[in-house]
C-alpha cells in the first residue's frame, strides 16, 4: 500500500484535509492514463476536505505520498519549515515560537506543526524558513523524500494521527513578526524578486467560469512546459508563467497555484536541475509581475461591446 493509503484515511478522520504527492516529487499529483501529472486546482482543497469517493480513488495510486493541505479544512492547521540545521540560527526561531511537540523532517531541518487561525498567508524567509500557511501543503511521513529515498519521520512519540487540529498550539502573527527580528542579526534580507502582492485566492473567486476555464489553462501550460526541450524551456517558462498570470489579475487563478505547476514541470523537464532554482525563480516573478500588470480580458466584458471591423460585410442572418 502507498503511504497515502496507508496514513491518509486516519489523518481525515482525525480532521486534516490531506491529498496525494507525485512519487519522486514533492508536489502534489495525480494519475491520469496510468502516469503521474501535476495536479492542477489543488488549493482549493484548503477549504474542503476531499469526498470519500476521491479518497478511494486516490488510495489506489501505486506510490503516493501524503501531503497535508494547511487552511480551515484542515482545522487552520500550518507550520513553520526550517531548511535549516545550524544550531545558532534555529535557536534563535525556536526561541520566538510557542513549543510543539508535532515535529517531522525530511532531508534536513524541520517542520513544526501549530494551528494558526490568524495566519491568513504564507511567507518565506529564502533559504532559511517558510511559513506554510492557508492554500500550501507539506509532507508528511511516511512519504519517501525524492532526494534520499528514506521516508519522512516525525521526531517524536506525538504525530497527526494522535493529535487533533484543537490540541496544536496556537501560531499567532505576533510569532512571524519575531521572526523577522530573530533573523535581522544573521543578515536575512528579501530576494530581490520577493513575493508581488496577491489577488484574490481560489476560494474568493465568484466567477465560476472564469475559475474552470483558467484551471484548464493552468493544465494545459503545465504539461507544455513539462514536455519543452532543453534550450526552449526558460523562454517556455516565461511565455506559459506570463499567459497564466493574466488570469491571475482577474483572480481566476492564485499565484501559489501557478508557482507550485511551473516548479513541478520544470522539475519535469529538467530545467531546474540543470539552471538551478535562484534561475528559476528569476523567470518566474518576472513574468508573474508582467502578467499581474495586465489581467486577462473579462468574457463579458469583451463581448459586451462589437467592434465594427468584426461586423464589416456580415450578412444579416435571415431567420
Amino acid at each position: 500500500m502507498s503511504p497515502f493509503a496507508t496514513v491518509g484515511p486516519r489523518l481525515i478522520e482525525r480532521g486534516y484535509c490531506v491529498i496525494p504527492i507525485a512519487p519522486g516529487t514533492k508536489f502534489p499529483g495525480e494519475m491520469r492514463r496510468g502516469q503521474w501529472r501535476p495536479k492542477v486546482g489543488w488549493q482549493d482543497y484548503a477549504q474542503r476536505q476531499p469526498t470519500r469517493f476521491e479518497m478511494q480513488i486516490w488510495g489506489t495510486w501505486l506510490g503516493a505520498g501524503i501531503g497535508l493541505v494547511a487552511g480551515p479544512a484542515s482545522g487552520h492547521v500550518v507550520g513553520v519549515d526550517m531548511d535549516t540545521d545550524d544550531p545558532i540560527i534555529r535557536g534563535a526561531i525556536l526561541g520566538v515560537l510557542p513549543t510543539t511537540s508535532v515535529v517531522k523532517r525530511g532531508q534536513k531541518g524541520e517542520t513544526r506543526i501549530f494551528r494558526g487561525p490568524a495566519i491568513v498567508r504564507s511567507k518565506s524567509w529564502p533559504g532559511i524558513c517558510d511559513l506554510i500557511g492557508p492554500g500550501r501543503q507539506t509532507v508528511l511521513p511516511p512519504t519517501l523524500h525524492p532526494t534520499t529515498g528514506q521516508p519522512y519521520v516525525w521526531l517524536g512519540p506525538d504525530t497527526l494521527e494522535n493529535t487533533a487540529p484543537a490540541e496544536l498550539p496556537e501560531l499567532l502573527p505576533e510569532h512571524i513578526e519575531a521572526i523577522d527580528e530573530a533573523l535581522k542579526p544573521f543578515g536575512y534580507v528579501k530576494e530581490e524578486f520577493s513575493e508581488p502582492e496577491r489577488g484574490p485566492t481560489a476560494f474568493e473567486c465568484t466567477d465560476k467560469r472564469g475559475r474552470e476555464h483558467s484551471l484548464g489553462a493552468l493544465h494545459g501550460c503545465a504539461d507544455e512546459l513539462a514536455n519543452a526541450a532543453p534550450g526552449g524551456r526558460n523562454a517556455k517558462l516565461n511565455a506559459v508563467t506570463f499567459k497564466l498570470a493574466r488570469k491571475a489579475g482577474r483572480g481566476w487563478l492564485t499565484e501559489d497555484e501557478i508557482g507550485e505547476a511551473m516548479w513541478g514541470a520544470c522539475l519535469h523537464n529538467g530545467l531546474i536541475a540543470d539552471d538551478g532554482p535562484h534561475a528559476f525563480r528569476a523567470t518566474f516573478w518576472s513574468a508573474l509581475r508582467a502578467g499581474l500588470q495586465r489581467p486577462a480580458p473579462d468574457p463579458r466584458e469583451r463581448n459586451s461591446t462589437i467592434n465594427p471591423q468584426f461586423t464589416a460585410g456580415l450578412r444579416p442572418r435571415t431567420i
